[in-house]
């Protein structure tokens, strides 16, 4: 099914589209078919660590054993070496050689500690880590290809549902110029204007380069700076961009948003399940289960 959802996303035809949202679009439903290989080498690989983990981790529990009581002695090897410190008088003599008598103990006992760790252990948990790091990579991988697969996707059914909002907006744009016209008559109102309809289209999901062409205009309507002419250059602008916009949006209202909405339904409970505020029963009940489970976190480390 999720394959079927993704192959019918790439026949999608985007070609109406601004090239920026083609990719993007496009770089999701491929990040949709990575998140599935992705899914195979999360398989493949903590399948490798958990073989392989039967002989590594008796050698990590000797080692890390021996190294914790080497820590030990390290440690009282410090106390003792700071308290001669304070036995430097001839009163202190017999004190201070039982202190160097106990340190030398120590060392001794930190040498022989270190020598029962295997020469071949570093190369031993070099190749494990190597294994852990594939399978964390891998994870890491599906994560950021899965959520990319989902929220952009979502992201640009988001921008069409504010269609009508932008849509709107087109007498507001026809006043505008209106506004300009009559701008050294009406300064203070122009500039509010400008200003009002500037933080409209910030508000309006996708309509941010709008947003930005209107600050130019709202410039050139300042009170006692006042250029009509660059004031009407700028909004020519704002008004082609305008109507590209209210192109795309109407056709991919018409011709995508269904398939869109398609796609995001048949992989919301797989592939776009981190972005959804919250768990369906059945993902609930597969966690739950999964997290029965133990998983021994000291192979990290």
């Amino acid at each position: 099914e999720i394959s079927d959802a993704i192959n019918n996303a790439k026949a999608i035809d985007l070609s109406f589209l601004p090239i920026k949202i083609q990719n993007n679009l496009t770089s999701a439903f491929d990040s949709a078919e990575d998140a599935i290989v992705y899914l195979n080498d999360i398989k493949l690989t903590s399948e490798i660590v958990r073989t392989n983990s039967y002989n590594y981790k008796p050698k990590l529990r000797k080692v890390r054993k021996i190294e914790s009581e080497i820590r030990w002695y390290e440690k009282e090897t410090k106390l003792l070496k700071n308290s001669l410190n304070y036995l430097k008088s001839d009163a202190d003599k017999i004190a201070r050689l039982q202190v160097n008598d106990q340190i030398i103990t120590y060392e001794k006992a930190i040498e022989n500690l270190s020598s029962k760790i295997p020469n071949s252990w570093a190369g031993t948990y070099k190749s494990f880590k190597k294994l852990t790091k594939e399978e964390i990579n891998a994870r890491r991988m599906y994560r950021k290809s899965a959520d990319n697969s989902f929220s952009t996707v979502f992201e640009f059914v988001s921008v069409l549902d504010e269609n009508n909002i932008f849509f709107d907006a087109k007498d507001d744009m026809k006043a505008l110029k209106e506004q300009i016209l009559i701008a050294e008559l009406f300064p203070e109102e122009a500039e509010l204007f400008a200003k009002n309809l500037k933080t409209k289209f910030s508000k309006i999901t996708g309509a941010t380069k709008i947003s930005s062409a209107l600050r130019k205009v709202q410039k050139q309507l300042k009170p006692g700076k006042i250029n009509i002419e660059k004031a009407l250059m700028a909004y020519e602008k704002v008004q082609i961009l305008y109507e590209e916009q209210t192109l795309w949006r109407l056709n991919a209202h018409k011709k995508i948003q269904p398939s869109l909405l398609s796609y995001l339904d048949n992989i919301s409970e797989t592939l776009g399940s981190r972005q959804m505020p919250k768990l369906s029963r059945s993902q609930a009940l597969y966690l739950a289960k999964c997290n029965s489970g133990h998983r021994d976190l000291s192979l990290n480390f």
